[in-house]
């Protein structure tokens, strides 16, 4: 037998993932804000992507 309705809820795994994922996103973009700001020192290329790169992975996971 076929079911007829849709089950939408949190995937409570998946939501943890994706707010870990955010936060090290969040974590990267303040040591590199810091670093620029504080420590007037050129931003890195790996904190520039690991910022992006995790901020980016936290949409598709929650999505999933």
């Amino acid at each position: 037998m076929v079911e007829d309705t849709i089950r939408l809820g949190l995937n409570v795994p998946l939501f943890v993932a994706s707010l870990i994922s955010i936060a090290a996103g969040i974590f990267f973009g303040m040591v590199g804000v810091w670093g620029y700001i504080v420590q007037k020192l050129v931003v890195p290329e790996w904190v520039k992507v690991g910022d992006a790169h995790d901020a980016w992975w936290s949409v598709p996971i929650l999505i999933a």
